[in-house]
């Protein structure tokens, strides 16, 4: 196991290499510049500085760590207190395909999982309350009952049509409920 394991350290190393020459230009995907693009480059960064103990990309991370908490507001309504900004995933992911920003979604615990992987490798003290809010936001996406949806189409109206609804079909929503019940214990400590 001893040759894969420096296999694999050496691609996370070259990976996070790659992220350090990039810095904040990130490259595009579905949307030009989204939460979910930011959080794994942190993410792969504390995983680099991790194999290699090389400050350098605990510095970098640090850096993106700070634009990635720029997508979190602690707005007063609960879809959007802590939860990233999602561009169209009630179209991508949703039985109405509807358009328009989603609050909550699940990726937005992503977020939490990158600063709390952070912190703990950077030594600094852990904002345990923010951190939480972040890890349980998407849990919103559940209902009482247990029902679930994938998306909430945030706003009012979305092109002419009615918006600000939960999606009727649940898919993926787990991870909201998986993400919270795995981090929420390490963040408590």
């Amino acid at each position: 196991w001893q040759e894969k394991a420096d296999v694999i350290r050496k691609e996370v190393i070259a990976h996070g290499d790659w992220l350090v020459k990039r810095g904040l230009h990130y490259p595009i995907s579905e949307v030009d510049y989204e939460q979910s693009i930011v959080a794994p480059a942190v993410d792969c960064l504390v995983q680099a500085y991790q194999v290699s103990g090389d400050e350098k990309y605990l510095d970098e991370a640090g850096r993106q760590l700070e634009v990635l908490k720029l997508f979190h507001a602690k707005q007063p309504d609960h879809h959007q207190f802590a939860n990233a900004i999602r561009h169209w995933d009630g179209y991508w992911f949703g039985k109405d395909e509807m358009l328009g920003d989603t609050y909550p979604h699940y990726w937005s615990a992503l977020t939490g999982i990158a600063w709390l992987r952070y912190m703990q490798a950077a030594g600094v003290e852990m904002n345990v309350e923010e951190v939480r809010a972040i890890l349980r936001g998407p849990l919103s996406l559940f209902a009482e009952n247990g029902e679930a949806s994938c998306a909430m189409v945030f706003p009012e109206r979305v092109n002419g049509k009615k918006g600000h609804f939960y999606d009727a079909w649940a898919n993926d929503q787990d991870w909201a409920l998986y993400f919270a019940l795995k981090y929420d214990a390490i963040v408590r400590g």
